[in-house]
């Protein structure tokens, strides 16, 4: 079968969204199926394309393969994921592009379009129709509630009713759907009326295979400062959603009670400045802690002896990767989670994480 797959966000990007993406393509295509991904340039969350594709940025659209993969790169916009217009800047881009430049792709046997962009089902959806095929949405958002978790305007709004518009004719107009958790299942049912014989849930999973039980790195532990210490660790996006206020507050309560609990923070995101400049402020006088520091391979491979703690703006959120580690996982949900403990934080750039198999 001959599989569309459209996504703004694929590797060498870092994060949930691009990790997905990448692996099930990856995992189509070794049963059998032929996969195009119609993408955009990495930019995603910095905004700064890497200098390898600076030039075919300017081309607009570049091809290449990705083990196995047929990856086509459209233009967009490439701004940093902080403000509200930069993203729509961002979101829209990448909406015209793609459904302007997948209709020079031949055509498949199913176009299959995934949030959490809710513009890419627009995409998706157009070159389903144009191409007269199947088309098959998949939600690993809630839009516009998922607005509404973090805090971002109300169901009032004129931003709200105008995403839910587009969710509502995506839900419609699409032939499947697939979500990652039999909780969105039942939202679609019971909010927007989605009949239940369109929906599927295909849960977010792990490679094993990488993610394992292992020793820690000695040298990652020299390199960071941690040997003797009990490492309790964010692995992910610092993004508005993920609450890691909580993170910096528990850090600062264990300070004294509990100086050998060391709080590592590893990715990017819109609000890892506001992060990074929190721990700094919060650390206790004298305590040369809070820097930013760059982590090699072991921090894509937790050791089972440190916690790995997660976080969500509702009932999305999954670490199986951490499960798989065998390291214990404490998780919350809501924009405002709960707190677990520790003494002080340091940051790792997202090299770390940037092939990290991360779920959304």
């Amino acid at each position: 079968m001959k599989i569309l797959y459209v996504s703004q966000y694929f590797p060498p990007e870092m994060g949930a969204p691009a990790a997905r993406a990448a692996e099930l393509a990856q995992h189509w295509t070794q049963a059998g199926h032929q996969v195009t991904v119609l993408t955009g340039f990495p930019n995603h969350p910095t905004g700064a394309v890497p200098p390898e594709y600076r030039r075919a940025l300017r081309k607009l659209i570049m091809r290449e393969t990705v083990s196995d993969v047929n990856v086509v790169r459209t233009w967009l916009a490439p701004l940093p994921n902080r403000k509200a217009w930069e993203r729509m800047l961002n979101y829209s881009s990448f909406c015209i592009s793609s459904a302007t430049s997948g209709l020079f792709i031949s055509r498949p046997d199913v176009v299959i379009a995934t949030s959490p962009q809710l513009l890419v089902g627009l995409s998706g959806w157009w070159l389903a129709r144009c191409k007269r095929v199947p088309f098959v949405f998949e939600v690993r958002d809630l839009w516009p509630e998922s607005l509404t978790a973090v805090g971002v305007g109300d169901d009032s709004s004129m931003l709200h009713r105008f995403l839910a518009r587009i969710a509502g004719f995506l839900y419609a107009k699409a032939d499947r759907i697939v979500v990652v958790t039999s909780a969105f299942q039942e939202h679609l049912v019971q909010h927007w009326r989605v009949p239940p014989r369109k929906l599927a849930v295909v849960e977010n999973g792990v490679e094993t295979e990488l993610f394992a039980p292992r020793q820690s790195d000695r040298n990652l532990r020299r390199e960071l400062e941690l040997e003797n210490k009990f490492v309790v660790s964010y692995i992910g996006t610092m993004g508005m959603a993920h609450g890691l206020d909580t993170f910096l507050e528990a850090a600062q309560d264990l300070q004294t009670r509990a100086p050998d609990v060391f709080f590592l923070l590893v990715g990017e995101g819109a609000d890892k400045e506001r992060i990074a400049s929190g721990a700094r402020s919060r650390r206790k006088s004298g305590r040369p802690r809070g820097r930013t520091s760059s982590a090699s391979a072991g921090c894509r491979r937790p050791s089972a002896s440190g916690f790995s703690r997660t976080s969500s703006a509702g009932t999305s959120c999954r670490r199986p990767d951490a499960r798989s580690c065998s390291a214990p996982t404490t998780a919350s949900s809501g924009c405002r989670p709960s707190g677990v403990s520790g003494s002080s934080s340091a940051f790792a750039s997202s090299r770390a994480s940037r092939r990290k198999s991360a779920s959304g």
